[in-house]
């Protein structure tokens, strides 16, 4: 199993200096590929964000099939909608 932190796609300050931090190139909206990296690379941690990913189906990707459990961290969006329209 890796130990550290993947960045998608990163940019050049998120691993300057750090060396368990590992830019990597797969954009946001290739949800298929970053469901292959993580499990190649044995994640269970993903946060996500920004939102583009939810929108390609990120949660629905990492969910099918038989892969090992990867916890999706990701902002709800209905409870900020009731957050901002409950008086």
């Amino acid at each position: 199993m890796s130990r550290g932190l993947f960045s998608f796609s990163g940019n050049g300050g998120t691993a300057y200096g750090v060396s368990h931090v590992v830019n990597v190139s797969i954009g946001a909206s290739e949800v298929s590929q970053l469901r292959d990296f993580a499990v190649s690379n044995q994640v269970q941690l993903v946060v996500v964000g920004p939102e583009l990913p939810l929108v390609e189906g990120i949660h629905a990707a990492f969910k099918s099939g038989k892969l090992q459990p990867i916890v999706l961290f990701y902002p709800d969006f209905r409870e900020i909608l009731e957050l901002i329209l409950v008086p």
